[in-house]
């Protein structure tokens, strides 16, 4: 063995693009076939293409349905499970396709409106709902004190074409545009609904407009007799436009009037109507105000008298037991995602259980429950170190899902009501059978109040290497993000060319109960910051991490916590913070959520209580910082704006401190351009290497 580890190369940054991510799972009514999203990266084209795959439930060779030439995804079955619709935008820009699974030509619907979410059929399989981004009426360029307004010819004239003024943006409400969509301008989310038929060429297929206003709508979901709609929405009158905050509502699409299901302000997502019609099955959080750090829990609520709205006390928590985090899974960095991080509930056929995710100490599984809540949740996947998302199941419970583990990318694995587990894919096995991957060591530790902190550490792949090594410690986002059990190239990348890597969930994380996620509202860069100092210290202590060799790094709040540990102590001999937050205060007012997020995180709002927004901006603690210091940033982040780190830069350069901004124009929060992942991972790997594998003389 040792000899075979020996002749593994290291990895390279550009071999995370040899692999294939595989997601959204979407089993067939009958159970007998599954329609998947396999990934393809061309790199010398600098993009990333997809398409749609079949497998048998049964076993098989998985085949290729759609070419894969464009971004064929979001495929889902037709109630009679004769047709998969799917979003592709192989004629230039998004629209809705139709194609059989036993193959043939792909045959558009073509819209006016461009398609931004899956398509959803109705029950009957005869039309299929849509979300779009659809201008409203109402000119927002006419306000109290504005210019006369424009006449209404001239307003569709394209923005910085025509007239002068065209170019001029105008913006009235708080909630105004979001990271990797941009500014709204006068355009919302909302529903549509289409006949499911391919259009002739030349012809549009004429969208109805089930939602309008100036709100945004989500999350469509059929009623079983095809007559209303459940959507999510925030609909209250403008004023605080929290972010992320929705309620429940459910449309008739005969009268197009739109009714609100649960009073109060308790935020709901991805509903779900049971089989029979009776129940709405929504995502959501018995915390109004606690919505960040507060785990999502499963509800039902019963509308079948129709009267609506009911009260919050109507609703059945059917997780309230659990204490986990309902919907989301623990991540894994090679994974195709689908519709968003957050899986909806799924019903039984006989409507007796609802099927969901949970994340726990690092794992996600797939759990049920009975749907009157006379049973608590009960995990149905087998395992425990394992990530598993996007679930889907058919109407005889046979389950389909993405699954991952620390040396094994995403699969899709079928778990059918016997019990019995099957693995459909091996897409990438083949890929990395070859490749140094090292198992990841559980680390359990005290904070030093005594609270138990899990975090877990991959020594460096070569078989001759000795400790202590040098080592690098990885913070996650969120505050309320996750490390675990997923596949992550990045840690194995940095353990194949020596390191040891570190990676832990302070308080803050989720999958450790509310108590635990919740700890860090209103302080960040205290208890947390102990929790990180903490597991280095118990590696040095297992004499894992060499004390002289130390470096850190982190994206988003991992960049926050990055820029904290550099202004706080001076054990680092390097770090590296991505698209970092440094100052709370100009964050409050320039991130896309920050209004809300940097509100709620520290309890406080500029103008009422500056003092603790800046005790908890690391720029305010960067005097005398010696550590060498890499930045690097989205130019286009709307979430944590790349003035951030202009300000850490700036800061730093002026102290006469080692600092380098890089910048990724076009970048929004998450980087999504194969080159600049490719770059990213090259800049952070030889940033260490240079200051973590010299000798401290050399590395100046």
């Amino acid at each position: 063995m040792a000899a075979l580890q020996e002749a593994r190369r290291s990895l390279r940054p550009e071999d995370l693009f040899c692999l294939f991510p595989v997601g959204d799972p979407q089993i067939s009514p009958d159970g007998t076939q599954v329609a998947f999203v396999r990934v393809e990266t061309d790199l010398a084209e600098d993009k990333v293409r997809m398409g749609i795959w079949l497998v048998p439930t049964q076993g098989g060779t998985p085949r290729r349905l759609t070419a894969g030439r464009a971004r064929d995804r979001h495929p889902r079955w037709s109630p009679s499970g004769d047709v998969i619709a799917f979003v592709s935008d192989r004629s230039g820009q998004d629209q809705i396709w139709l194609i059989r699974p036993d193959g043939g030509e792909a045959q558009r619907i073509a819209t006016k409106q461009v398609p931004i979410s899956a398509p959803v059929w109705s029950p009957d399989g005869k039309r299929i709902a849509f979300v779009a981004a659809v201008d409203d009426e109402k000119d927002q360029s006419h306000y109290p004190g504005a210019p006369p307004a424009r006449r209404p010819e001239d307003r569709r004239t394209p923005r910085g074409e025509g007239r002068p003024g065209d170019g001029v943006r105008v913006v009235t409400a708080l909630h105004h545009k979001l990271d990797g969509m941009g500014f709204f301008d006068d355009k919302f989310r909302q529903i549509l609904v289409v006949d499911a038929r391919p259009t002739d060429p030349g012809e549009e297929a004429r969208a109805v407009l089930i939602t309008s206003g100036r709100y945004s709508h989500d999350a469509p979901a059929w009623s079983p007799d095809g007559r209303r709609i459940a959507c999510t929405a925030y609909r209250d009158e403008p004023g605080e436009d929290p972010v992320w905050v929705q309620h429940l509502w459910v449309v008739d699409l005969e009268t197009k009037e739109i009714t609100r299901v649960l009073e109060g302000p308790n935020p709901t997502y991805r509903p779900a109507w049971s089989p029979d019609g009776s129940c709405i099955a929504f995502l959501g959080t018995d915390h109004p105000f606690d919505w960040l750090s507060s785990n999502l829990n499963l509800f039902v609520v019963s509308v079948e008298d129709g009267r609506l709205p009911v009260s919050w006390d109507s609703v059945v928590n059917l997780t309230a037991s659990l204490d986990r985090n309902v919907g989301a899974a623990a991540p894994s960095e090679v994974r195709h995602v689908g519709e968003g991080w957050w899986s909806p509930p799924l019903w039984s056929a006989d409507g007796r259980y609802v099927y969901f995710t949970a994340i726990d100490r690092g794992a996600s599984h797939v759990w049920r429950v009975a749907a009157d809540g006379s049973a608590p949740p009960e995990r149905l996947t087998p395992g425990s170190r394992r990530a598993i998302s996007s679930p889907s199941v058919s109407r005889d419970g046979t389950l389909v899902y993405v699954s991952a583990e620390p040396t094994r990318p995403d699969e899709i694995f079928a778990l059918f009501p016997d019990g019995r587990e099957r693995q459909l894919t091996c897409i990438n096995r083949s890929l990395v059978v070859d490749w140094p991957l090292r198992e990841p060591a559980r680390l359990v530790y005290e904070a030093p109040d005594g609270w138990e902190i899990e975090g877990w550490f991959l020594p460096p792949a070569s078989p001759d290497a000795e400790g202590p090594y040098p080592t690098v410690l990885f913070i996650h986002g969120g505050p309320s993000g996750m490390y675990g059990y997923g596949f992550s190239f990045m840690f194995q990348l940095f353990a194949s060319h020596g390191f040891c890597v570190l990676y832990v969930n302070p308080r803050g994380s989720h999958g450790y109960g509310d108590r635990f996620a919740s700890a860090v509202v209103g302080d960040w860069g205290g208890r947390d910051y102990q929790d990180l100092m903490a597991a280095v210290d118990r590696l040095v202590e297992m004499k894992v991490a060499d004390p002289q060799r130390l470096g850190v790094t982190g994206w988003s709040y991992g960049g926050f916590m990055t820029t904290w540990i550099i202004g706080h102590t001076d054990r680092f001999r390097a770090a590296a913070a991505g698209a970092c937050v440094s100052d709370q205060i100009s964050m409050f007012g320039t991130s896309d959520v920050g209004h809300s997020f940097t509100e709620f995180s520290l309890q406080a709002r500029p103008w009422e209580n500056p003092e603790r927004l800046l005790a908890h901006s690391p720029v305010c603690f960067l005097q005398g910082v010696r550590t060498p210091v890499l930045l690097l940033h989205g130019e286009s982040d709307l979430r944590c704006p790349v003035g951030q780190s202009e300000e850490v830069f700036t800061a730093l350069k002026r102290q006469g401190c080692e600092c380098v901004m890089v910048r990724y124009p076009g970048a929004s929060h998450g980087l999504s351009k194969p080159s600049h992942v490719v770059d990213r991972l090259t800049r952070l790997l030889h940033w260490f290497q240079h200051y973590l594998m010299r000798e401290p003389s050399d590395a100046q």
